[in-house]
């Protein structure tokens, strides 16, 4: 995973790196500058690499055809439906191309939680994947799926659980929760927390439909590889009704400060690998189980505390 980012901050703590921005965003005929951070974590099969990429990076965009991102040892560029990502990390070197689906077309949306509050997404659910993972003087072919997503966050960032899975038959599967109240202090999150976004989305290859459910429950358990149990239903769509258990066997953990004398305004972001140890979806009589989709891989987010 690799993320490009900049905040208007010119001190910000992330794994006890200094990371910051320094001056205003540059234009230069074509081309957009400005300081922001690239941050990666690799995990190689065997065990995770959490700081992969941790660093503050002068980044560059240019293009209208051809889109190109580039920030220190890290590029990522796009051309037409193709996209391409080079990273240069501590201990391996990755080079991906991925193909847009015609059955996952890119997805634009703003969601607010009070007022002006809340974030604008361009998201691409699912990719094919192919490309290299140079490490340790070998190089080895790989194959698979991506997601990309681009955001721009108006407002604090507050305490979410993301999740996106993939199926091994071309379905997909994401949800997005966001809360307020225990969450923004405690290590796990609490019945007793506000929800201000409640949301599942299950697109089903085989039918080409997507199903959309906002009766949403998810319930993490303890320890350092957690499952992720969710079940959602929607009445109005006759008794839809899902559940699935994500259960996790890496993690990797950002943690960001924007003062080391305050600890109230801090976030702790983990993220999860996970495969799919249990599914169920329901719909009009017709039942899928775990079999029927092939099993599946993803990632989950939660996160605690808050950063203004």
């Amino acid at each position: 995973m690799i993320l490009w980012s900049m905040k208007r901050e010119r001190h910000i703590l992330c794994n006890d790196v200094m990371l910051g921005m320094d001056h205003d965003v540059m234009r230069e005929g074509s081309k957009i500058k400005f300081k922001g951070a690239t941050a990666s974590w690799f995990f190689d099969g065997r065990e995770m690499h959490e700081d992969f990429v941790v660093t503050p990076s002068n980044i560059t965009i240019e293009g209208d055809g051809e889109r190109t991102l580039s920030a220190n040892e890290s590029a990522f560029s796009q051309k037409g439906e193709q996209f391409r990502v080079f990273i240069d990390g501590k201990e391996a070197r990755a080079d991906f191309k991925c193909m847009m689906d015609p059955s996952c077309p890119p997805i634009q949306k703003d969601h607010n939680f009070l007022r002006t509050l809340g974030y604008n997404i361009l998201k691409i659910n699912r990719l094919s994947l192919s490309g290299t993972i140079k490490q340790h003087g070998k190089t080895e072919k790989i194959r698979g799926t991506a997601y990309f997503q681009k955001v721009f966050v108006t407002g604090p960032v507050i305490p979410w659980q993301w999740g996106l899975v993939h199926f091994g038959n071309g379905s997909y599967l994401s949800y997005n929760i966001g809360r307020l109240g225990h969450s923004l202090f405690a290590e796990h999150h609490s019945p007793l927390d506000i929800k201000l976004r409640k949301k599942l989305e299950y697109y089903d290859a085989k039918s080409k439909t997507m199903h959309l459910f906002r009766d949403v429950t998810i319930r993490r358990t303890k320890g350092r590889h957690p499952a992720f149990i969710l079940e959602a239903e929607n009445a109005a769509a006759g008794g839809e009704r899902l559940e699935i258990t994500l259960q996790s066997y890496s993690r990797a953990l950002w943690r960001l400060q924007k003062s080391q004398r305050h600890s109230l305004n801090t976030l702790y972001y983990h993220e999860f690998c996970v495969n799919v140890e249990d599914f169920s979806f329901e719909s009009k009589g017709n039942k899928l189980a775990l079999k029927d989709v092939g099993g599946g891989r993803g990632n989950c987010e939660d996160s605690k505390g808050m950063l203004v």
